[in-house]
């Protein structure tokens, strides 16, 4: 692993599908959460993120250690806040190797995703996985290095159970309907086709909580770069901005696992997601 020297006690989270909306969502509300709870808190959640399309974004925050600004815009001008929660970025195709050993991390305690309604490989004609996705018929013949992303969880929850290591919470972020629901499944439909004693296993260790995310994040372009620069202490080529609203919403289903206490920062914790999706 190319950053073992890096101190990743604190990691508690990977997210898959690094893109600018959860760096201007997510991430901000986990820093926010963690500076909460303090330096001594038992639980870290820090941040590995995994790109999965290219290396565009991984090599822009590199520049900067990982650190980033998320600026926030209303009427009259904009809040900067500096994010530091993330710790390193792998991109899939290049650092395998680094992924997986994210993925195993002792401590990790959750999952999140957004890596769109695509990269579910989900057939709403099957209500299942599409077993006739390029990705998911090359993972079926190569299980040890997968592209798709029910591939690489049940790659990483193989090797956990036999490690002996603890499952993890998979928590969707995508703008998708019952995307808890569909995570499940895609996992749950691909293990069962490559170890069926796996699949048990993560039917009765892994939860998938259901979300409801808001929150409206326009691209970022040049001139915005150039004006960011003037209001922050050190030149940033990865800036994201959002708008001052957010709503984030977690079904209440994390059983045993480590739960994220993001109330203290807003997120609502519910029985169900249905109601706020309808709304």
């Amino acid at each position: 692993m190319s950053d073992l020297t890096k101190d990743f006690d604190r990691v508690g989270v990977v997210h898959l599908g690094l893109g600018a909306f959860f760096r201007a969502f997510g991430l901000p509300q986990l820093q926010r959460m963690q500076a909460q709870l303090g330096a001594d808190h038992a639980i870290g959640w820090d941040v590995i993120g995994i790109s999965l399309r290219s290396a565009g974004v991984r090599d822009l925050l590199a520049q900067n250690g990982f650190r980033y600004h998320a600026v926030e815009m209303d009427a009259a001008r904009r809040l900067v806040e500096e994010i530091t929660i993330l710790k390193a970025v792998y991109f899939l195709e290049d650092e395998r190797r680094e992924v997986l050993n994210a993925l195993l991390l002792p401590h990790l305690n959750m999952v999140t995703l957004t890596i769109t309604e695509k990269g579910y490989c989900y057939s709403p004609a099957l209500s299942g996985l599409d077993w006739e996705h390029p990705q998911i018929r090359q993972d079926l013949i190569t299980p040890e290095t997968p592209s798709s992303v029910p591939g690489l969880l049940v790659q990483a929850l193989r090797h956990r159970r036999a490690l002996g290591l603890n499952a993890f919470t998979c928590l969707s972020c995508d703008n998708l309907s019952e995307n808890g629901r569909v995570l499940q499944t895609v996992v749950l439909e691909f293990a069962q086709k490559i170890d069926p004693d796996l699949a048990q296993w993560i039917k009765e260790n892994v939860r998938f909580p259901a979300t409801m995310v808001d929150r409206i994040v326009p691209a970022v372009t040049a001139q915005d770069v150039e004006d960011i620069a003037a209001l922050t202490c050190w030149p940033d080529p990865a800036p994201v901005l959002h708008e001052p609203f957010w709503q984030w919403v977690i079904e209440e289903d994390f059983a045993d696992l480590p739960r994220p206490p993001l109330e203290l920062v807003g997120v609502e914790f519910t029985s169900s997601v249905r109601s706020f999706e309808e709304m």
